[in-house]
Parts: structure tokens; sequence; C-alpha cells
């Protein structure tokens, strides 16, 4: 691969939305499909591919949120036959992200969006992990956290648990278009509860921003969630390590944003905080810093990028 003109196809995957776009190497994206995350990875590999194909595109990074070991057998199997010959890298969606500001030497990455995640590499090239295991046992901190904390203050605040004044009990029925219980049900059932309960959290915010306290306390919760998420991987990192914010919620919410990152100066004063947009922009990037890896390997077809606490392991399928 050349350092200009070529094109990668760049999966982003993320808890909602999965975003294909086509990066020309040097350059900026000519192409983008955006699928829902539940489509994959059935449904939609047969799209990507051939969008892909048609851009002449010469390698694909697939970062998939959903596929945090990218060990699953069928997710690769898929992608194998699927891929109509052209070679792919597979990784967790915040593995490239590490790999963002080479000239730094030692990073930690928040990934906050749908479902969040925490990772950080140092000097020696040790990278640490937290959450990231889905919204059942982690993801704290994410839109669906504050999400959820949205939900449940308006339906205490409906019932009278909550004794604070909030606007929440009749926000919350008023978005979804149905009461409290048929909300509790339907979600109880939903295929995609997940994305459903962190459609809520740029409502929560508004309302923050607005002075309602009970939100505020939501989100300063959902804030501090991110502090501990950073504290859990940074604990022998050198003084003024960078901190790189990544991801839907500060990224679409200024008051989130605005409240994470002076939060973050404050905990960890002296460390340059970055609060990033475009998911697809950096991994087409280190995608083309990473292509040497096996370029030298005419047989490989399916590259799986795993993260271990030594560094990343670069196994073929």
């Amino acid at each position: 691969m050349s350092d200009q003109g070529d094109r990668i196809a760049v999966v982003d995957s993320g808890g909602t939305f999965c975003r294909v776009s086509i990066w020309v190497v040097g350059g900026s994206s000519e192409s983008v499909m955006q699928l829902a995350s539940y489509d994959l990875p059935s449904n939609a590999w047969p799209a990507v591919f051939d969008l892909a194909k048609t851009n002449h595109c010469s390698l694909a990074w697939i970062a998939a949120a959903s596929h945090p070991d990218v060990g699953h057998s069928e997710f690769l199997d898929e992608v194998s036959s699927l891929r109509r010959s052209l070679p792919c890298f597979v990784s967790n969606d915040v593995v490239p992200l590490l790999f963002a500001t080479p000239d730094v030497s030692a990073t930690v990455v928040c990934s906050v969006g749908t479902g969040s995640s925490f990772m950080s590499i140092d000097c020696k090239g040790l990278i640490r992990r937290a959450s990231g295991i889905e919204f059942i046992l982690s993801d704290e901190g994410s839109a669906y956290d504050l999400g959820w904390r949205g939900l449940r203050a308006g339906a205490r605040a409906a019932d009278g648990r909550e004794l604070r004044p909030t606007e929440l009990a009749a926000i919350v029925p008023a978005f979804f278009g149905c009461t409290l219980e048929q909300l509790g049900r339907s979600l109880v059932t939903s295929r995609d509860v997940k994305s459903a309960v962190a459609s809520f959290a740029p409502v929560v915010c508004d309302l923050a921003s607005q002075g309602d306290l009970v939100a505020r306390q939501a989100v300063a919760d959902a804030v501090g969630e991110c502090l501990l998420g950073i504290r859990a991987v940074s604990p022998d990192m050198v003084p003024n390590f960078s901190i790189s914010v990544y991801g839907g919620l500060p990224n679409g919410s200024p008051y989130f944003a605005g409240v994470l990152r002076s939060s973050l100066l404050v905990e960890f004063a002296g460390c340059p905080v970055a609060i990033s947009a475009t998911n697809s922009h950096v991994i087409a990037k280190v995608a083309a810093r990473f292509c040497h890896m096996l370029a030298a390997d005419a047989t490989w077809d399916v590259a799986v990028i795993r993260v271990s606490a030594s560094g990343l392991a670069k196994l073929r399928s």
C-alpha cells in the first residue's frame, strides 16, 4: 500500500449504528453508509463489502464494539466468507484509538457512546482496559448509563420516591410516546433495549443544561463513572499522560462534554485532554500505518488484532 491514493474501507460498528466509510489515505471520506448495529453481521456484510469493492479498496478495518475480544468464530466466519477477497483487520472499536497519536508515549482512551470502554497504553506498550463488556455488567458513564439514570429518575418522580422537583416524570412518557408502565414492559422485550435507553441521554443533558437538579445529578454521576474508568486503567502511568475522549455522548452534548472536560482537568491536572469526534477518520489513519504488519505475507486474509496486558497480539484467522 502506498502512502497516497489508496482506499481503506472503515467499518466503525458501535452500540447503536454501524458506519461504513471509504477513506483515501492522506485524504478524506468519499462514501458513507450507515446501518443499525444489530443488523451485523449477517444482514450487513454483503452490502459493506460490495461498497468496498465498488470503491476499489485495498484494505478494510472492522472495528466492532460488540466483539471486544474478536474471538467469536461465527463473526469471523461471516467476515471471511463475504469479504470479496479484501484483506481485513478486525479489532475492538477502541483498539485503533490507542494509536491515534503515535508521538505520545502514554495515553488513555475513553470511549463514551451508546456503551463505554476505557483503555490505556503506557510507554512500555503495556495495555490496560476497563468496562466494555456490555450493559448488564458495565457501560458505566455511557449514553445507556445516563439514559437509564434519567428513566429511573422519571419513574421515581412519578410515584413519589424522588422528592426533588424535576421535569423527568413528564418528559419520559412524552419522549417515548407511551405511559411509564407501557415503556417498562416494552423495554423488557425490546430487540435493542441498549440503544432505546441510550436515546434518552441527550434529553437528560438538555434538562441538566436548563438547571434541572435531578438531571444534573444524573450527568454528574455518569461523568464520575468516566473518571473511575480512567483511574482504573492508569494506576502506574507516568505524569501528564494524554487523555483522548471519543464517542457520541460528549460529541453530541455540549453540556456533558463541558462537565466531563472540566472534571478531567481537575482530576488529572497537567494531562492534556482532547475530545474528538470522528472515529472512522482515526481508524483509517491507523489502518494505513498498520498495513505493513502483514504486507509481506501474501497468504493472510483476516487479521485479528487482539488486546492483551502485554500489548497487541496479531493473529491470522
